[in-house]
């Protein structure tokens, strides 16, 4: 039952970032306004990953180190947020 519970966690709890196996949260910080988390991703550069952020509904904008990031939400809430690999930084949502 764990890869069940898990995928419904990543795509329907609130305020949740999940990352693959190849990002490290350093720190996270949620609120009901946006949320922030201190980000190291591996892999070789010119790759990209996907990071999920449980948003819930409005709009939203993804920044990574303070720089607009593609998202797209493919599950109604939650938004899938695409970031290069080999790189670390701070992923901020934020409401529009």
């Amino acid at each position: 039952s764990s890869p069940v519970l898990n995928w419904y966690g990543a795509y329907f709890t609130p305020q949740r970032f999940t990352g693959g196996l190849d990002t490290w949260f350093r720190k996270v910080e949620t609120s009901e306004k946006g949320s922030r988390a201190e980000v190291q991703i591996g892999g070789e550069k010119g790759d990209f990953t996907t990071l999920l952020y449980v948003s819930g509904s409005g709009k939203w904008q993804a920044l990574y180190n303070n720089i607009p990031v593609p998202c797209a939400m493919g599950v109604e809430g939650c938004l899938e947020i695409t970031l290069p690999k080999g790189s670390e930084g701070i992923v901020e949502i934020k409401a529009l």
